[in-house]
């Protein structure tokens, strides 16, 4: 008894991915990496735009250590924005998958690069990172929390002086605060305003820019401290710092009678 076997033939759609798939693959990684680039808010973590539990399984293996977020990623894990990914941010994600919050996206994506001049395993450090708010006037994170390191936020604003001084008001008081401009008229309006939440204005110009060490220069005959969060404090140089070794007393008397001390 003979039988007669064909072979099935491959539809053409199987012959075609069998040829193109490792170019499907490649554009899936490009595209995959081009997501990356672009995540928008804090802790969304797969960047599908949404907190979902997959953010959440990778935050917890990044806390884990099974599987560390990469040095683009690691911004967002940092939900809180306290320079720290721990159990804080944790939480913080789970409420925003519960809905009982939002995903955090004070600022655009940072530009961090790594430490200066730093040696691994000989301390912690924070490389130069430069954030932006497209509305400075309602970023909260901005104005309430006072970072130190190699950090700065850029915020726009339209122009008008009475604008930054209520911009600089809501900082609550600082040490220093730097004000670049050659309009005389301009800086009549802010440097009022602004100085009443600084202990020291640096006036930068075309003509300072030769002559000026740069703001964060505190030379001892200037005042160096501020109101407010800044502490109500100064540091004692100049002729202010001789005031705590001095014995101060005040005369009160007959003009004759006080002539006669050589005082």
């Amino acid at each position: 008894m003979s039988s007669n076997v064909t072979r099935a033939s491959t539809p053409p759609h199987r012959r075609l991915l069998k040829r193109w798939w490792p170019l499907v693959a490649l554009l899936f990684l490009f595209c995959r990496s081009a997501a990356l680039a672009q995540v928008a808010l804090l802790g969304d973590l797969d960047q599908d735009g949404k907190p979902t539990v997959l953010d959440l399984q990778r935050l917890i293996n990044h806390l884990n250590r099974t599987h560390l977020f990469s040095d683009a990623l690691a911004p967002y894990g940092d939900l809180n924005e306290d320079g720290l990914i721990n159990t804080n941010d944790l939480q913080q994600l789970q409420n925003a998958i519960l809905g009982l919050t939002t995903l955090p996206n004070p600022y655009a994506a940072p530009v961090a690069s790594a430490p200066v001049d730093a040696t691994n395993g000989t301390g912690f450090f924070v490389g130069p990172v430069l954030r932006r708010t497209e509305q400075p006037a309602t970023c909260a994170e901005l104005h309430d929390r006072e970072v130190f390191g190699p950090v700065a936020t850029v915020g726009s604003y339209g122009g008008d002086p009475a604008e930054v001084a209520a911009l600089v008001a809501r900082g609550a008081g600082g040490l220093v605060a730097s004000i670049y401009s050659d309009d005389r008229d301009w800086l009549g309006v802010l440097v009022p305003e602004a100085a009443g939440w600084h202990g020291r204005l640096y006036l930068g110009s075309a003509k300072m820019a030769a002559q000026s060490p740069g703001p964060g220069t505190a030379l001892p005959s200037l005042t160096h401290g501020g109101p407010g969060r800044a502490g109500g404090g100064e540091e004692l140089g100049g002729e202010r710092g001789m005031h705590l070794y001095m014995q101060r007393c005040a005369l009160e008397g007959d003009t004759s009678v006080l002539k006669t001390f050589s005082l």
